[in-house]
């Protein structure tokens, strides 16, 4: 950016030039061009809304159909989007400077899908485990990276049906790696755990926690390793039907809970303790009210739930539950348990980027799959600009930790209302839309 400020019309300008210079819009019109479709989507994004719903109220906006039709024109798959909104990813990591390893976490991502499978294309629609009332999600891998406490995305791909953790895992990598950027090792997700993909990466560093595998009750699979009370280092050897055995170095890190699993335990059990109390105390209204054989019998056996319910609490007070977790590495083995385990636990901040993420996304029910990947890159795109624009506005600092950035400037929810604000004078929304004032008030009487 070269302008020597910045405002809601330099960043969405700026979003514009970017998105029509990745992936151009051929539209020839007097009244309407490319910019206008941009602004569309940029302003539904900032918004969380449809395109339906923010074209519906700018008096100068194209209709929904219109940018529809003009964006199925342009006859784009998921390969074309894919490059482009990596293209857009790339260019926010080259504005500054990369020095020293870093860390890359590859993490995948499932948005909820509802309706039929496509039948011209069921691959797109991948199946997993219950979440949000389905099991059948758009499924996207990202490669991102914490530089300063800053999370940048560098890359993205789609994940289709069947298709092999190796072949996403390898994607993504040859993209960091036409970055230029130095790894010092892999966060790779849990569900990355293959075994062409430990083959296939024995020269390259990685951590990765194992999947629990194996029958309950059998020495079989990667159990035995989650019963081990002591942290260490062990060797797994993973020997798959037909496949030469292969040896898996495994650091086992047995850590104690954290304050609020300890508080949320306690609370179950104190939970069942007043409940076994308040049967104790209805039994005994219960027999105090008619007196029988039956509420006697009934009151005693309140009385000893609620001795064990007592006995289990204490128990649960007592207790120190200790809890092993299980790190496949590569070419770190010279780290130490708590280094590993610290490290891998860093990459959980990509919970913040899909949290983000979903805060600028255009709702949509659109059946193409290009354009679910083009709501999902323009979301990322986003977030990686407004890093851009905090780096920016950043205070200058010396000394260790660099530019120091204030939490509360230029939160995400404020720059997405920049994009808003930025839509609304361009489209122009319709008038009753503004702030009005010296209406009559029928409502409430003022004082």
């Amino acid at each position: 950016m070269t302008t020597a400020y910045i405002n809601d019309e330099v960043i969405v300008k700026e979003a514009q030039r970017r998105l029509q210079t990745s992936l151009p819009i051929n539209w020839e019109g007097n009244r309407y061009h490319a910019m206008d479709a941009w602004m569309a989507l940029l302003g539904a994004a900032g918004m969380g809304t449809s395109m339906a719903a923010l074209c519906r109220e700018g008096q100068e906006a194209p209709s929904d159909n219109t940018i529809r039709e003009k964006l199925d024109e342009q006859g784009w798959d998921d390969r074309r989007i894919e490059n482009a909104c990596n293209d857009m990813l790339a260019q926010s990591v080259r504005q500054g400077r990369w020095q020293g390893p870093f860390q890359v976490v590859i993490d995948l991502h499932e948005v909820p899908f509802y309706g039929e499978v496509p039948k011209d294309d069921p691959d797109v629609i991948r199946r997993g485990q219950a979440k949000a009332g389905t099991t059948y999600f758009h499924t996207f891998a990202t490669a991102y990276v914490i530089r300063h406490h800053r999370r940048f995305t560098l890359a993205l791909t789609r994940v289709r049906a069947h298709e092999r953790m190796l072949e996403v895992a390898d994607r993504l990598r040859n993209r960091v790696a036409a970055l230029g950027l130095e790894v010092a090792v892999y966060l790779l997700d849990r569900q990355f755990w293959t075994y062409e993909l430990q083959v296939a990466w024995q020269e390259i560093p990685y951590i990765m926690p194992l999947r629990r595998t194996g029958k309950p009750g059998t020495d079989g699979g990667t159990r035995p390793l989650f019963a081990l009370q002591a942290s260490q280092f062990v060797t797994y050897t993973m020997s798959p039907d037909h496949q030469a055995p292969l040896e898996i170095e495994v650091a086992v890190r047995v850590v104690p809970e954290t304050r609020e699993e300890r508080q949320t335990r306690l609370a179950k059990a104190k939970r069942a303790c007043d409940q076994a109390q308040q049967r104790v105390e209805d039994k005994a209204k219960a027999l105090e009210h008619h007196a029988s054989a039956q509420n006697k019998r009934a009151l005693t056996c309140a009385k000893t739930a609620l001795a064990k319910a007592q006995a289990r609490l204490e128990e649960e007070r007592n207790r120190r539950v200790m809890t092993t977790l299980c790190y496949a590495i590569n070419q770190v083995s010279h780290w130490s348990l708590t280094r590993i385990h610290s490290t891998y636990r860093s990459r959980f901040g990509i919970e913040s980027s899909y949290r983000q993420n979903r805060q600028a996304r255009i709702f949509t029910t659109s059946r193409k799959s290009w354009f679910r990947l083009l709501v999902f890159g323009l979301s990322m795109m986003l977030r990686n600009l407004w890093l851009e624009v905090r780096w920016l506005l950043g205070e200058p600092k010396r000394g260790r930790g660099g530019r120091k950035i204030d939490k509360k400037l230029l939160p995400f929810p404020m720059f997405l209302r920049w994009l808003v604000w930025a839509a609304w004078k361009a489209l122009r929304f319709k008038t009753w839309l503004y702030p009005q004032t010296g209406l009559p008030n029928p409502l409430w009487a003022t004082s």
